[in-house]
C-alpha cells in the first residue's frame, strides 16, 4: 500500500492535533487529581481509565490516518503534540488550579479552623471546670 507524502503530512498534522487533544484529556484528569486528591486505590483506577481513554483515541487516530495501521510519523506527531500541550498550556492550567485551590482553602478552611479552635478552647475550659468540680467534691465528700 503506497501512501503519498501529502497523505503522510496530513496524517502527521492530524496526529499533532490529536496529541494536543490527548494532552487536554490528561490535563482534565490531572485537575481531578489536584482538586479531589483521591486515595491510592481510586487513583489507580483513575489512571487506568485515563490510559484506556487515551488508547482508544490513539486507535481512532490510526483508523483515520492510515486505515488502522500504526505509523511512526503518526505516533511521533501525537507525542510531540501531547508534550507541547503539557509543557505550555498544561503548566498554565496546573498553576491556575493550584491558585484556585489555595484561594478556596484560604476562603473556607482558615475560618473553619478558627471556629474549630474557638470551640476546642471552650471545650477544654469546660473540661477543666468539670475536673475541678469533681476533685472538689471528692475532697469535701464523705469518707467511708
Amino acid at each position: 500500500m503506497n501512501i503519498t507524502l501529502a497523505e503522510q503530512l496530513r496524517g502527521f498534522y492530524f496526529s499533532l492535533g490529536m496529541g494536543l487533544f490527548l494532552g487536554a484529556v490528561y490535563d482534565s484528569f490531572r485537575l481531578i487529581r489536584i482538586f479531589w486528591n483521591p486515595p491510592r486505590r481510586q487513583l489507580f483506577f483513575l489512571d487506568i481509565l485515563c490510559m484506556l481513554l487515551l488508547g482508544v483515541f490513539t486507535y481512532l487516530l490510526f483508523l483515520t490516518v492510515s486505515d488502522g495501521t500504526p505509523r511512526l510519523y503518526a505516533f511521533l506527531g501525537e507525542c510531540v503534540g501531547f508534550f507541547c500541550y503539557l509543557w505550555t498550556a498544561g503548566k498554565i492550567t496546573e498553576r491556575i488550579a493550584r491558585c484556585i485551590l489555595k484561594f478556596l482553602a484560604w476562603l473556607f478552611w482558615r475560618p473553619l479552623q478558627r471556629c474549630m479552635r474557638f470551640f476546642r478552647i471552650k471545650a477544654q475550659n469546660a473540661k477543666k471546670k468539670v475536673y475541678i468540680s469533681i476533685k472538689g467534691r471528692q475532697k469535701h465528700g464523705k469518707k467511708t
